[in-house]
């Protein structure tokens, strides 16, 4: 599963090729990745828009849109993200077509990966019941998270609920 460095890169990624990049066509390939959405609705959310920002918190991407939804991409065990032409992705489970011609591809082999949408990325992460973002938590506030907790330090180190990264 892509962890809290590899998101990094992938934020770093998406915001170097596809800020600010009018989208002309979406094409949802495997809408069994879809959570809580349709492909109608992810198709018109995205289609004549753009990102404008994005912002990581745990193992979820944000992806801002310029009408105030955003695109919530979780990468599973193999996703990642691609960017280029069409026959570079080997794996699309989502493609959206900008205006230059490029294309973004959320490919993901094992279909593990997840996305959906929302208005407000803090609610989605109370409902999610996410702990503190690894990068933002700071060591006084860390050693109060496992104060009182018992157990193999590993496992309370990935679960999400606890530490989210």
């Amino acid at each position: 599963m892509p962890e809290l460095p590899t998101l990094e890169i992938y934020k770093k990624y998406f915001d170097e090729t596809s800020l600010h990049q009018t989208i002309n066509h979406v094409q949802v390939v495997s809408p069994e990745v879809l959570v809580g959405t349709s492909s109608e609705e992810i198709k018109k959310t995205l289609l004549g828009h753009e990102f404008i920002q994005s912002r990581r918190y745990g193992k979820y991407l944000f992806a801002q849109m310029d009408n105030d939804l955003f695109l919530i991409m979780h990468f599973g065990m193999t996703g990642f993200l691609y960017y280029g032409s069409v026959d570079g992705s080997r794996y699309p489970r989502l493609l959206i077509e900008f205006s230059t011609g490029k294309f973004l591809s959320f490919d993901d082999a094992r279909k593990f990966g997840k996305l959906g949408l929302t208005r407000h990325p803090d609610e989605f992460i109370k409902e999610k019941k996410l702990g503190p973002d690894a990068l933002e938590i700071n060591f006084k506030s860390f050693k109060e998270v496992f104060k009182n907790r018992k157990g193999m330090i590993k496992p309370l180190l990935l679960n999400q609920h606890v530490l989210a990264g």
